[in-house]
């Protein structure tokens, strides 16, 4: 047996000569065979290099390469022999360094960074790069949210402190809106991979949840800032019925008076909480009087929402007119139930009276959720791979809507085959197989194409150094059956081959620079040039005419180069918590070329994309982006926006947005904490391209020890509406109520042609 051989035997032996208490404490089992595996005895240190895969402590650990420090002067029972050379590679652990796509898990609860450092002995442990999903119970519901910090510190206990933090509530990727936080702590007990003291319990003895720096983004865009949060659950209650007292007036509504009551809903002697319930009671002079319930719950294996509504409306909508019927509302239930063997079931319901009650009671519900749907949804996540299945269909028959009666769907993200030369063969795949069907508005009075079809998608990538480059040449094949097309032929089959590559460099310099604008420290600049290629061939049924169900019938040939170009500088900054490197100019350019003008439209090049960062200081900042048309309209769409905020008590934000003869917008708001008890926010906006104001709001609050009274102006000018609110609230209205939860990970999926590593 090689060398490698022994160490890796030995690494799936525990050393049954410890203490009991501790026999399991720092053990490291091997789960792969890596490339190259080496055993410092004299040093006490293993290393692991290329596709590495060990149990630690009962944690999954997986990276490119790994450094462990051994304690190999720990104690043993008396008159047994000195390990051997083989029996030390599974030694105790002390310390683990991982570098490269690590992932860090256990019981389901993941982290994915790309360093990770752990103090076994201490319990600590730093990431770099790190992504979590930590799903939390506020008091309007479940929100599970993903983090991405710079840095995530482990600091034992169940306890993270991440900086640089951005917020999101999705589980795949960043959508347009995002909080980012300069620092997040949480504190949850119960938590197996960050080694609290119990597992999985319904109610955490102590949850706490603090943040510092909030801002909420569109995009990367600033529009309103939060402040600073804490809230611990050992001394949280809810014992307040009366949850909040709205007095408002408006142009479309009328005076109205309401009332909201609610509380928490507990079970057995502890009390511990199921969920919440809340009660309203509206009165419009205008429509007339409504009522509604909401209700949310959650436990460690289901969680949901459900939203009533009844309107007894005698008035006239705004863009709808009369409506067809005096009795309006809604039902809307999400419900997520995770089922025996790790699957999860996610079901949503929604109804409504016609089609003018969501987008003129719930205006916002109507233009920032995604839109209303009936479907179930089942799923089992494996370690990169994915079993999905979906049955949606519509009710409302005003929506148009994509029917999946049913769709099955596999996922397999970057799946390591073989080596070749010093380096994996990585393989994705996609395969997707249903029924589908286009059911449009009745209005329209058009049929409901549908059809069966399946989509097999593969695509295999191998990376490479080539001198100072990384090379990432990728090839992959699509195939697509249709049993019908949108002029009814029957049996309809497709093949697409793609290939190409990514070419990428790192490139920097180190120059003396101090003082000016920037204060700087010394100066690095950063220079990442990519080219990508990507050549789509054989495919010989235009997307035209396939019934445009999603994105399986868009693919089509292509051939186009993706460029790109990002420019880093950086200075040390000294700051109070220590000395750091800062980046205060972002720059990034990325505009692809289309050698056969077909695939653009007739044009050779598409759109210039800009995105830039400035930091003059900490406290004043400015972020860009723009698209830049080549072929008539010049900036197609643009957006500045500049922050300032010198402390926690003081915040504005101003900006442009520009979309070609849509708007041309500028925004501002301030918030100024006057002392602990008072704050004020003025918010307007107005569009020169029609000269009009669009949105203006002002708002007083008075934060007392048991409510929160708020008094505003607001005048939307662009919808003719002008009110006057008065709202109470009690204080804890505003504390969340964590819940610990699985933390939970989803593959990062890639297509066919998406490139490896993006």
């Amino acid at each position: 047996m090689t060398r490698a051989g022994l160490l890796l035997s030995a690494l799936a032996v525990l050393i049954a000569v410890a203490p009991a208490q501790d026999r399991d404490k720092g053990v490291l089992r091997g789960l792969s065979t890596p490339r190259f595996i080496q055993l410092d005895v004299g040093l006490g240190m293993l290393y692991i290099v290329g596709d590495v895969e060990v149990e630690l402590d009962g944690r999954y650990l997986r990276c490119d390469n790994l450094v462990a420090w051994l304690d190999v002067a720990r104690k043993r029972a008396p008159g047994e022999p000195a390990p051997t050379a083989q029996e030390q590679a599974s030694q105790y652990v002390k310390e683990v360094y991982a570098e490269g796509n690590v992932i860090y898990s256990r019981e389901g609860e993941w982290i994915h960074g790309d360093r990770l450092f752990l103090d076994l002995q201490h319990e600590r442990g730093l990431v770099i790069d790190a992504t979590m999903a930590i799903p939390l119970t506020t008091r309007d519901g479940q929100v599970p949210l993903v983090l991405r910090a710079e840095e995530l510190r482990i600091l034992g206990r169940g306890r993270v402190q991440g900086s640089g933090v951005q917020t999101w509530a999705s589980p795949f990727g960043r959508p347009f809106t995002n909080v980012t936080s300069d620092t997040l702590e949480i504190f949850a007990e119960g938590s197996p991979l960050l080694g609290s003291d119990q597992l999985y319990p319904e109610l955490p003895e102590n949850y706490h949840v603090a943040t510092q720096g909030n801002v909420m983004r569109l995009g990367t865009f600033p529009v309103m800032w939060f402040p600073d949060f804490a809230v611990d659950t050992a001394s949280y209650q809810n014992a307040l019925l009366i949850q909040s007292v709205r007095l408002h007036n408006s142009s479309e509504f009328g005076r109205e008076v309401g009332l909201s009551l609610g509380t928490d809903i507990t079970h057995g002697e502890d009390r511990r909480r199921w969920g919440s319930w809340r009660t309203h009671f509206d009165w419009y002079s205008r429509r007339g009087a409504g009522a509604g319930v909401d209700l949310v719950y959650a436990t460690p294996t289901y969680r949901g929402e459900l939203i009533t509504r009844y309107q007894r409306d005698k008035g006239r909508d705004r863009f709808f007119g009369p409506p067809p019927t005096n009795n309006r509302g809604r039902l809307s239930w999400w419900h997520r139930q995770l089922l025996p063997a790790g699957v999860q079931m996610d079901v949503e319901f929604q109804l409504f009276s016609d089609r003018g009650y969501l987008p003129t009671w719930f205006e916002d519900d109507d233009k920032q959720l995604k839109p209303p749907e009936n479907l179930i949804y089942l799923k089992k996540v494996f370690f990169n791979s994915m079993v999905s299945g979906l049955y949606s269909t519509r009710i409302n028959d005003w929506f148009t809507r994509v029917e999946h009666q049913p769709e099955l769907r596999y996922d397999l993200v970057t799946e390591p085959l073989f080596d070749l030369g010093p380096h994996p063969l990585y393989l994705t795949v996609t395969a997707r197989g249903g029924h589908g069907r286009i059911e449009y508005d009745d209005d329209l009075n058009l049929d409901s194409p549908d059809t069966w079809r399946s989509d097999v998608d593969a695509l295999l990538e191998y990376a490479m150094p080539v001198g100072p480059f990384k090379v990432t040449p990728f090839a992959g094949v699509r195939y697509s059956y249709f049993e019908r097309d949108l002029f009814n032929d029957k049996n309809k089959d497709r093949v697409g081959l793609t290939f190409g590559g990514t070419l990428n460099l790192q490139a920097w310099k180190v120059f003396e620079a101090h003082g000016g604008l920037f204060d700087l420290d010394g100066l690095r600049h950063v220079m990442i040039p990519e080219i990508t290629f990507r050549n789509t061939v054989g495919v010989d049924t235009p997307p035209e005419s396939l019934i445009p169900l999603d994105d399986i019938e868009t693919f089509d040939n292509l051939q186009a180069f993706e460029l790109r170009l990002r420019n880093l500088l950086q200075t040390v900054r000294h700051r109070a918590h220590g000395t750091e490197v800062d980046t205060f100019i972002d720059l990034e350019l990325e505009v692809p070329y289309f050698p056969n003008p077909r695939d653009n439209r007739g044009e050779v090049w598409g759109n210039l994309d800009v995105d830039m960062l400035i930091k003059f200081s900490d406290a004043l900042q400015l972020i860009t982006d723009f698209e830049v048309d080549w072929y008539g309209h010049d900036i197609e769409v643009g957006n500045v926006a500049v922050g300032y905020t010198p402390s926690r008590d003081f915040q504005t934000f101003a900006g442009f947005r520009h979309f070609h003869d849509e708007y041309d917008a500028v925004f501002a708001q301030a918030n100024w904490r006057v002392d602990e008890k008072w704050m004020l926010t003025v918010e307007s906006s107005y569009d020169f391209l029609r000269s009009r104001g669009i949105d203006h709001r002002f708002g007083v609050s008075h934060i007392g020890a048991e409510w929160v009274f708020e008094l505003g102006l607001k005048a939307d000018v662009g919808e003719d509406d002008f009110s006057v609110f008065i709202s109470f609230e009690p204080r804890m209205f505003f504390d969340p109520a964590p819940r610990s939860r699985h933390i939970r990970s989803e593959p990062r999926l890639h297509y066919l042609g998406t490139g490896f590593g993006k």
